[in-house]
């Protein structure tokens, strides 16, 4: 089956994860972790983008940036530096990475705040450690250390435009609710059920003419296949499939 185009997102705003390939570890240890920052930070530099959060798991990464250049230029300086060492170190061959990175655009603030605190929030949902504090690889405790020393950046700025202190930023890093535990589809019904009502579609009316009033609407925006619009709208394949004929 073809891939999909990649969504671009209209704010520049992304959440990327990058994961490695059949399930390989990326990192071994700690030298490697940060020489992936270290090619992170060059490619920032390079690429003109922000990273507004990042967490290094053993398998993948996770990232919010804002974008400089296109996307996909950026994923690249970023990982082909770091797989330079991998195989160097590693004496490995073949990828690393996978060849496709997910990204998800964001387009609210809503979201992006959400999306910055699942990134923290990683190796907690992993049973590492109990809290986004005691996590070494993520870039939350490097939040704490700004609003203590008060450092400026551009991620730094935009955090401390949204909460002014370094408690109101734990405050809402507690605050870890169901969403925030979810998957591509949540994510997806989410964004989407957001954009219906902005249309002032009714998601609780199951008639046949609303949802194929429904579907018209989210394919006109989203490459998104029928068995997900389903799940999105909270009916079943066969309902959707003769709601639109």
């Amino acid at each position: 089956m073809p891939r999909g185009s990649r969504r671009y997102s209209q704010s520049g705003y992304y959440h990327v994860v990058l994961k490695a390939i059949d399930t390989r570890q990326l990192f071994y240890d700690e030298l490697d972790r940060l020489k992936f920052l270290d090619s992170l930070n060059k490619a920032k530099e390079k690429g003109g983008f922000e990273v507004l959060a990042y967490c290094l798991m053993n398998s993948h990464v996770h990232l919010v940036v804002k974008q400089g250049e296109i996307i996909g230029d950026s994923i690249k300086r970023i990982t082909v530096s770091y797989v330079w060492h991998y195989k160097r170190k590693y004496k490995s061959d073949g990828h690393i990475f996978n060849n496709r990175f997910f990204s998800e655009t964001i387009e609210d603030e809503d979201y992006l705040l959400k999306a910055i605190r699942y990134t923290h929030h990683n190796p907690v949902k992993a049973e590492m450690v109990e809290s986004p504090g005691e996590y070494q690889w993520s870039s939350y405790n490097k939040y704490i250390r700004a609003y203590i020393s008060s450092e400026k950046s551009y991620e730094v700025n935009l955090m401390k435009s949204y909460f002014k202190t370094v408690e109101g930023f734990r405050t809402f890093h507690r605050r870890f609710d169901e969403w925030d535990m979810t998957d591509r589809r949540e994510i997806m019904r989410y964004k989407i059920g957001k954009y219906l009502e902005d249309f002032g579609c009714d998601l609780n009316d199951k008639s046949y003419g609303n949802i194929k009033e429904m579907h018209k609407k989210i394919c006109k925006k989203y490459e998104v296949a029928n068995g997900d619009v389903a799940f999105v709208l909270g009916v079943s394949a066969y309902r959707l499939k003769k709601a639109i004929g």
